[in-house]
């Protein structure tokens, strides 16, 4: 089993290498191969302390990296310098190699601009795109995107193309928007869900666009945009509809509860209101509501993270591990008998030892995120039967064979992963390439250690990512809208 995530981290590496994926993930994937090194040393010299804390360090760097690199974005976005600084002692630990010594560098550098009093944004095009679009300088932040977008010698984030997109349509350029919107698929990442959603709401409210511009606007929590605001934004749909009258008593009620800023937007909107008419073609909003489609689906699997039905699963493993008899480690028990049907269900929450129920509970957190955000708790329908499909593979095909773990079930939810991937079409090509490589690479390397590791179930593996691709598809077709 260890040496299946050595071989896995050593692939990842020559991955970020071979596709010139600017050293993402290495560091860490590095970082991780050295622990695992560790937890080989110590299973070898038969130290189960030693085993289990690298085991468990192995979790730390999986789970808490990304909760670490928020935490010191937050210090420095909140100017809390010695926070900063005390949290960038630990940078270079948590995220090797060049990843991690250019993250350091970076708060270093805007630690010392804010003990000197300087502004952390510097005049270059990316900040001032974001500068001139919160200042509502929409000309000038178009100016600035479309600098920045010139001097690059590949896609900008997908952040930018959505700010651009904003400019373009509060100016009444909306075949340029949409363009931009479309252009926003060639971004590697998905963009924030907020900013997305923002920016939906905004562009569909320039093209007077109401059923969407409503629709995105009620994902929007309450603290980011108000009553008053909402009601500015639902009044300058009005006027871009040419419904004058119903704009100047959504402007009233919008001005109820402004502040200074707000009522001096209001009040130009008022005052140019003759001027706000448009009229944008269907063809362009639905074009653009495709391309928010595709955004909105990358985000949710960007964003998603362990939700409650992998939590219960997770809690089962653990404690059906704690509660299970010491003679399932007896391997005579572990082959098929007569009577056994039972493990048909059970063999999913049945491990040998701690370190193989650690790296199946570790392989289904990591993997689990995508599928419950598409399906939520119908995420047990795929989990359950492809685990129990897996078995029966194992069994018809395989004589005198052992039956036991959670690896066929976990091997489904990659499959479903993958369906959701290549048939849910989320983002673009480049963001689903991505994604592809590191699935494919971690299938190769699967069938790898199936070969090279005795009494590991290859036949239960293979099943069961086929079963769950399958499953997945058919919930994607009936399922989820």
């Amino acid at each position: 089993m260890l040496f299946y995530f050595i071989l896995f981290n050593a692939g990842l590496i020559c991955l970020n290498v071979l596709w010139r994926d600017g050293g993402r993930g290495a560091g860490q994937a590095l970082q991780q191969l050295v622990i695992l090194g560790l937890a080989s040393l110590a299973e070898f010299y038969g130290s189960e302390g030693g085993l289990y804390l690298a085991l468990g360090l192995l979790i730390l760097s999986t789970l808490g990296a990304g909760q670490f690199q928020r935490r010191l974005h937050l210090a420095v976005r909140g100017q809390d310098v010695r926070r900063a600084r005390a949290l960038n002692r630990w940078t270079r630990l948590m995220f090797w190699g060049t990843p991690g010594l250019q993250l350091q560098a970076q708060v270093e550098e805007s630690c010392r601009r804010l003990e000197g009093g300087e502004p952390l944004e510097a005049d270059d095009p990316p900040n001032r795109l974001v500068i001139r679009s919160n200042a509502r300088d929409w000309q000038a932040a178009l100016d600035a995107f479309c600098e920045w977008e010139s001097s690059s010698r590949s896609a900008l984030p997908c952040w930018a193309y959505l700010i651009g997109a904003r400019s373009a349509a509060r100016l009444g350029r909306f075949e340029d928007a949409a363009n931009i919107l479309e252009r926003s698929l060639q971004a590697d990442y998905a963009p924030p869900g907020e900013l997305l959603r923002m920016s939906a709401a905004m562009v569909f409210c320039a093209s007077g666009a109401a059923e969407p511009m409503e629709r995105w606007m009620a994902s929007l929590p309450e603290s980011q945009w108000s009553d008053s605001i909402r009601w500015h934004a639902r009044g300058l749909c009005m006027a871009r509809a040419g419904d004058q009258e119903g704009a100047g008593q959504a402007w009233q009620r919008a001005l109820e509860g402004a502040d200074d800023t707000l009522r001096s937007h209001v009040e130009a909107d008022i005052a140019r209101v003759s001027e706000l008419p448009v009229t944008v073609s269907v063809t362009l909003l639905t074009r653009m509501e495709q391309v928010y489609s595709k955004l909105q689906r990358g985000a949710l699997l960007s964003e998603a993270g362990l939700g409650n039905c992998t939590r219960l699963l997770l809690g089962l493993l653990a404690l059906s591990f704690v509660l299970q008899p010491a003679s399932l480690r007896d391997s005579a028990y572990l082959a098929w008998g007569k009577l056994d049907l039972w493990r048909l269900f059970g063999h999913m929450f049945t491990h040998i030892n701690l370190a193989h129920v650690l790296i199946n509970w570790l392989a289904l957190s990591s993997l689990a995120g995508w599928v419950e955000a598409v399906f939520g708790w119908r995420m047990l329908w795929i989990y359950l039967p492809a685990g129990m499909l897996s078995g029966i593979a194992q069994l018809a095909l395989v004589p005198n064979a052992y039956l036991v773990g959670a690896s066929g079930a976990v091997m489904g939810i990659l499959g479903a992963r993958a369906a959701i991937l290549w048939l849910w079409a989320p983002m673009g090509r480049p963001f689903r390439r991505r994604h592809s490589k590191a699935m494919l690479l971690l299938v190769a390397l699967q069938i790898v250690a199936d070969q090279l590791i005795p009494h590991v179930g290859g036949v239960a593996h293979l099943s069961g990512l086929l079963s769950g691709f399958v499953l997945a598809a058919v919930m994607l077709r009936y399922r989820v809208k």
